[in-house]
């Protein structure tokens, strides 16, 4: 006798209305296995049920997805949309050559954005910096060429009108020698002129190069005074020194630096009364040597600290009236060619009115 449940097993279908599906699979023994699968099928009630409930669920849903939807867009247009058009905006003014004016791009979006925008403001500001140091180079070199210009013009013309008077016999003959004289002087001092703008533009060459050796850099500026002591002498100024006796070991150019002092010492015999005593001291200050050169004499306006140093500076107060206007601008070149640098101190050490100093590095092996 069979039992009411396998009857339905092997009628293929159960009391509750599933079907049934048999399977037969060899199991991992090797034996035959029946498997039943129930297949319970939806009446048609439940089945409009189901139906009406999924409709139901759908009209519900498309709102939603609607707002959602257009929430994202909105929340996309802020994050992404926004930042990328002022960006794009500020690509643009910048490729048309328009100023930025410091003013940076704000990228709020995702953080890639972000960097993004951090990187376009960080090459911006770069590009407006190097604007700026072209607009202040081309600057320099028109004012430089006007500046050329007129003190190159000033001895030709007196060279000029000496010559002629003197050519066409206008000039009264008792003078004419001192017309000569006069010739003679303004053409060395426009060549000393030419010299000097020479000079200038070999350091502005980028291939300029200094040939520095290893001295006793208190040696070095003992020998340099002692050349020039008669000349010192001679201008009625006094000379006092602060020099150690300890060897102060650097590695410079000797003709280079030796034009330094030249310059500096030059200036404050031109600059300076009768009587005015000159000073040069050295001393080591950490890993760099200092080199004192002042006067007790007139001295420098504090406005002109760092202008003193540009070019075609002129002007008693600036120190370079009645030259070139280029000594101190060599001198800052050349100390900076040895890593070193050329500085007016303000206010000068006492017992000075003023006080320049030249820093240079030490030797490595000065202790």
């Amino acid at each position: 006798m069979y039992t009411a449940r396998e009857l339905e097993l092997m009628s293929g279908r159960s009391s509750d209305g599933s079907t049934l599906n048999r399977r037969i699979i060899e199991g991992p023994d090797g034996k035959a296995r029946t498997l039943v699968l129930f297949e319970k099928m939806l009446s048609g009630e439940t089945y409009e049920s189901a139906m009406r409930a999924s409709e139901s669920t759908w009209i519900l849903f498309v709102p939603i997805y609607l707002v959602t939807a257009a929430g994202f867009i909105t929340w996309l247009d802020r994050r992404i949309r926004r930042p990328l058009k002022e960006l794009d905006r500020a690509i643009v003014a910048l490729t048309e050559g328009g100023p930025l004016h410091g003013e940076e791009v704000l990228c709020s979006g995702p953080r890639e954005l972000g960097q993004i925008g951090e990187n376009f403001n960080r090459m911006a500001r770069r590009l407006e910096e190097s604007e700026c140091e072209r607009r202040r180079l081309d600057e320099g070199r028109r004012t430089l060429l006007a500046d050329i210009s007129h003190d190159l013009k000033t001895p030709i013309t007196v060279i000029s009108g000496y010559a002629e008077a003197v050519r066409d016999g206008v000039a009264d003959p008792a003078r004419v020698g001192q017309y000569l004289d006069t010739i003679a002087k303004k053409a060395e001092n426009l060549t000393a002129l030419i010299d000097t703008f020479h000079e200038f533009s070999k350091l502005e060459h980028p291939n300029f190069s200094i040939s520095p050796e290893r001295c006793d850099l208190c040696e070095l500026t003992r020998e340099y005074l002692a050349d020039q002591y008669g000349e010192i002498d001679l201008a009625g100024f006094s000379l006092e020194v602060d020099i150690p006796e300890t060897p102060v070991w650097c590695t410079v150019d000797t003709v280079q630096l030796r034009r330094v002092y030249a310059n500096l010492l030059t200036n404050a015999l031109r600059h300076n009364t009768l009587g005015t005593v000159i000073f040069f001291g050295v001393r080591v200050a950490g890993r760099q040597a200092r080199i004192t050169i002042g006067d007790n004499g007139a001295g420098i306006s504090p406005d002109l600290a760092e202008s003193i140093f540009e070019p075609f500076v002129k002007g008693d107060d600036a120190r370079s009236g009645g030259g070139s206007g280029l000594g101190l601008a060599i001198s800052r070149r050349l100390a900076r060619a040895h890593g070193g640098d050329v500085r007016l101190i303000i206010p000068p050490r006492s017992g000075l009115s003023t006080q320049f100093e030249i820093s240079l590095p030490l030797a490595p092996d000065q202790k």
